[in-house]
């Protein structure tokens, strides 16, 4: 069965949203790899996922990004 998510604000590669939304990561490396990991746990390949807004901050990181992503 395909499931629908939705997600926005990621701002993957913001370093200020590391301490202006609390995120409990220590840098933004670690922040952007366990979005992945949980992503691809909740997502399979042929679900459809959603980006409402605000995934990357830096353009040049987002299609190695979504490439490893799910859905």
């Amino acid at each position: 069965m395909i499931q629908k998510f939705y997600i926005s604000d990621l701002l993957l590669g913001h370093k200020n949203c590391l301490s202006f939304d609390a995120r409990p990561f220590e840098t933004l490396e670690e922040m952007a790899e366990t979005i992945i990991s949980r992503w691809n746990y909740a997502a399979d390949e042929k679900d459809e996922v959603y980006i409402l807004g605000d995934m990357f901050w830096k353009n040049a990181e987002a299609v190695d990004t979504l490439r490893r992503l799910n859905g």
